[in-house]
């Protein structure tokens, strides 16, 4: 069973992880996938948000784009990234089912594209 963490803002993908409105839960298992639960993102206390998917055993992350720092607290926490990623939600979870989403090697982001 895999439990994959989809960054939400306006019903889609988030641009940035630190944009996201929550953190929706998806379970995965037998090709099959259900939310299990959504976690609302506190915007002022990110330490908060990475505990909460690490202890909801989150085993992997879909968003766009994420700052050094919040990569950084993700993998500490055994968090697999997929960032870069845009649009649909469940095109994503699909493709990530079918495995056709490939988990980008190289990790590198203009810091100039968050402004929080």
């Amino acid at each position: 069973m895999i439990k994959l963490a989809i960054a939400v803002e306006k019903e889609k993908l988030a641009t940035h992880y630190a944009h996201a409105e929550r953190y929706d839960v998806y379970q995965i298992e037998n090709g099959k996938y259900h939310l299990e639960k959504s976690i609302p993102h506190d915007k002022s206390n990110h330490l908060q948000s990475y505990d909460e998917l690490a202890n909801n055993n989150v085993n992997s992350i879909a968003f766009d784009m994420i700052g050094d720092e919040g990569f950084e607290h993700l993998m500490g926490r055994g968090i697999e990234i997929y960032y870069g990623q845009k649009g649909d939600i469940h095109l994503f979870i699909q493709a990530f089912i079918e495995g056709t989403i490939q988990k980008p090697k190289v990790y590198v982001e203009d810091q100039s594209v968050c402004a929080l």
